[in-house]
């Protein structure tokens, strides 16, 4: 199901703020948010899966950094659209 987010991922700049990035981010978790078994943390575990990512490189905290706030920003938008009635 993540790999909806490859785009995203594939990108040189995924890392940035960049609005194309966003904009990529967007669109893949759009294709899988609603999915029942959509879990935000392990959308992140892929994200560093597919990037070579380690929690316990400090060379790797900037990526960390990011991926953790891609996990809040996936989690806030799947809360919001199962809180509409």
């Amino acid at each position: 199901m993540y790999q909806a987010l490859d785009p995203y991922l594939r990108s040189d700049t995924w890392h940035t703020a960049h609005p194309y990035d966003d904009g990529r981010f967007y669109a893949g978790l759009r294709e899988i948010v609603h999915h029942p078994d959509f879990n935000a943390d392990q959308m992140g575990e892929y994200f560093r899966s597919q990037k070579g990512v380690s929690r316990d490189n400090l060379d790797d905290e900037a990526f960390n950094q990011v991926i953790d706030k891609r996990v809040t920003q996936a989690d806030a938008i799947r809360e919001f659209n199962h809180g509409k009635g």
